[in-house]
């Protein structure tokens, strides 16, 4: 909030101004320091003080109390941007309306954005992406698909020199499939903890006044809490693994992604293998930090899905 700014402006410029406009005021220098002794001067000098010290103490507590809050998002944050959530955002708007007299200005892309920004995570094959894209249309949101941009966030990692997305971006198909499914769902999410800077750019980016609804594997409960997203913003969807299986199978790009392995079928089973490892611990991590949890068996057809996920979220 532009509310934040006049806090400092408030403190500095005040007594300064006010300093400034006394001086002026006078005929000469000679003539203030004269008069100033005189008793309705000294009361009027003493009054002005008072208020500018009385302005700059009340600023000072104010920008001291957003500022504990930021740095305490700082401590935790673990590379250097910082995620607000609702409650947070009261309280820098509460600071702000204070000082702003309720008239609160909000970029288009900041805290704003963060608390209008609705966030499905789980495991792939899930259904994740039909019903964004339902929800979006209907209710006129922004649909941003992590997925279409894994790759360049994976480049841009590597060629920052972070650990697991150089490494991964290096092996052959081979490498990548033929490793034990543990393992592999380990490096899946060390991935999307290297990339989630990436991604939180991205959003920030997006001008949407309608909000923005964005979905992918990258966000898993951990990492949301961790980011500060609140329950009401964020919600998983996993699949069984019998769904998931079936469906994986329908897809045109998974020839694609196994080419050049050797054994395509134990390749195939790897990747099944970890996803169910994936889906797992993320209905874990859910459970942990009170996110809600959807399981889909495909019993529920994808616009009963998407709605029982816009309820969540409160959808109008």
């Amino acid at each position: 909030p532009n509310g934040l700014l006049y806090l400092k402006y408030l403190y500095v410029c005040i007594p300064t101004m006010a300093a400034i406009f006394l001086l002026i005021c006078e005929q000469n220098i000679k003539v203030y320091f004269t008069r100033m002794f005189s008793a309705k001067i000294i009361i009027k000098y003493i009054l002005t003080g008072v208020i500018c010290m009385a302005a700059g103490m009340i600023a000072e507590k104010l920008e001291k109390k957003a500022e504990r809050l930021l740095e305490e998002k700082m401590a935790v944050s673990k590379d250097g941007t910082i995620y607000l959530n609702d409650t947070d955002m009261k309280t820098i708007i509460e600071v702000a309306r204070e000082e702003d007299n309720g008239n609160l200005h909000f970029s288009e892309t900041g805290g704003e954005l963060e608390m209008n920004t609705y966030y499905i995570g789980g495991s792939p094959c899930a259904g994740k992406s039909s019903v964004a894209e339902i929800l979006s249309k209907k209710h006129d949101l922004y649909y941003f698909k992590t997925d279409d941009f894994l790759d360049r966030y994976m480049q841009t990692g590597a060629r920052k020199g972070y650990p697991v997305c150089r490494k991964v971006t290096s092996m052959n198909a081979d490498q990548v499939w033929m490793w034990e499914p543990i393992i592999q769902c380990r490096e899946e999410f060390d991935i999307y903890r290297e990339i989630f800077e990436f991604v939180a750019t991205d959003l920030k980016q997006i001008d949407w006044k309608g909000g923005i609804i964005t979905e992918g594997a990258a966000y898993f409960p951990k990492l949301m809490k961790q980011s500060g997203i609140p329950d009401s913003r964020y919600i998983s969807i996993t699949p069984t693994k019998e769904f998931q299986i079936t469906h994986y199978r329908e897809r045109d790009f998974v020839p694609l992604v196994l080419e050049g392995c050797n054994d395509k079928e134990k390749a195939f089973r790897n990747w099944m293998d970890r996803d169910v490892l994936f889906a797992q611990e993320v209905q874990r991590q859910c459970q942990k930090e009170n996110y809600v949890s959807v399981v889909n068996d495909g019993t529920m057809e994808m616009d009963e899905l998407a709605n029982l996920v816009a309820t969540h979220f409160e959808l109008k």
